[in-house]
């Protein structure tokens, strides 16, 4: 799910979205991510630097996010602070300390298990021109190592929650034919395509819209279902 602050005009936001998963988890095992872009750019955030969505996306029980471009719009203490503050995880396969390391609780991939399965879940960033003190580096060479470990490690279903352009994400799932899902975000607007049957998603800004995937089947062999819900009173 791609998720940021509520619109003016009475579509969207995150009290809403955070009823529909909860409508979900009484149905079966869920799991709810965000692709990055939430604790900046807002007018709330200018006051209090994205500490209103960390308490928001923890109330909502988030369970993993990426770093969007505007992320790091914040200062490196700043930053560091959202991600303490935060219950979720934070998932970057590619961005790191320009110094080399890793931000402190950002894990480049994890594991989760639902219903029996193994899924594996890394985080992707495009590169930029970002302030001095983070380096995102190739999304494509840090994606292969992700797909590479958890492969390794047994997952029967690999999952990107990518902040990029379409374009790049689509010829990501293209190379790489263990990735099976791509969750992604950048874009601002709702897109659902189809690579070798495995899909490509990313929902409205705004949370005017969230994505919902179902998957069945096992490792190999996964058949997707996916519906676009829009996020409104009703």
């Amino acid at each position: 799910m791609y998720v940021s602050d509520t619109l003016a005009d009475g579509r969207g936001g995150l009290a809403r979205v955070a009823t529909v998963r909860n409508r979900l988890a009484d149905q079966g095992p869920v799991l709810f991510v965000l692709a990055g872009d939430v604790l900046s750019p807002s007018l709330l955030s200018k006051y209090y630097n994205g500490r209103q969505m960390v308490e928001a996306l923890n109330a909502a029980k988030l369970d993993f996010a990426t770093f969007g471009n505007h992320e790091f719009e914040l200062d490196r203490d700043t930053l560091i602070a959202r991600i303490a503050e935060s219950k979720f995880k934070w998932l970057s396969a590619n961005c790191m300390p320009a110094e080399g390391g890793t931000f402190p609780k950002v894990q480049p991939w994890d594991t989760v298990r639902m219903s029996g399965h193994l899924v594996g879940i890394f985080g992707l960033t495009l590169p930029g021109n970002y302030r001095r003190y983070v380096r995102c580096t190739d999304p494509d060479s840090a994606a292969r190592l992700a797909v590479d470990t958890l492969t390794k490690v047994g997952a029967d279903l690999i999952v990107g929650l990518t902040h990029q352009s379409v374009e790049a994400d689509r010829d990501l799932l293209g190379r790489e034919s263990r990735l099976d899902l791509i969750l992604g975000g950048h874009e601002h607007e709702a897109h659902d395509s189809v690579v070798s049957g495995r899909h490509l998603l990313k929902a409205d800004a705004n949370s005017r819209s969230a994505l919902f995937v179902t998957l069945w089947g096992g490792k190999g062999e996964w058949r997707q279902a996916v519906a676009i819900v829009h996020i409104d009173s009703r």
